[in-house]
């Protein structure tokens, strides 16, 4: 649990968990783990503007001035944020393009298979 903590503050782990940091960041659910992630990090901050005295209005007010940023920022930097967890556990970053790329050319032959040309 230490070495998965220490991990997403950005701290290596060790060279036989390549293939794991890879399955984080590039695999299947890597969208999901990090937005998730995202949340958990604020729900100290959530919880405590709910526990607030005053008008549910003024409490959902605050919470959405808070989430509205923080899932703007979230989907703006993700792919920042899974380089610098490549690069920090000495996998090379452009592994991402490379994915990006394959992605593409999937989706290229499925037009043309569905449009035929």
């Amino acid at each position: 649990m230490l070495q998965f903590v220490r991990y997403l503050a950005g701290r290596p782990l060790p060279a036989s968990m390549h293939d794991w940091v890879l399955h984080d960041v590039m695999g299947h659910g890597n969208v999901r783990r990090y937005f998730t992630r995202g949340i958990v990090m604020f729900l100290p901050v959530y919880i405590v503007c709910i526990l607030l005295p005053g008008p549910a209005l003024v409490r959902v007010a605050m919470i959405l001035m808070l989430a509205i940023p923080v899932a703007y920022f979230q989907i703006a930097l993700r792919n920042v944020y899974r380089a610098h967890l490549l690069r920090s556990n000495g996998i090379d970053p452009d592994i991402l393009k490379v994915q990006r790329l394959e992605r593409e050319r999937r989706a290229r032959e499925n037009w043309v298979r569905r449009h035929g040309y």
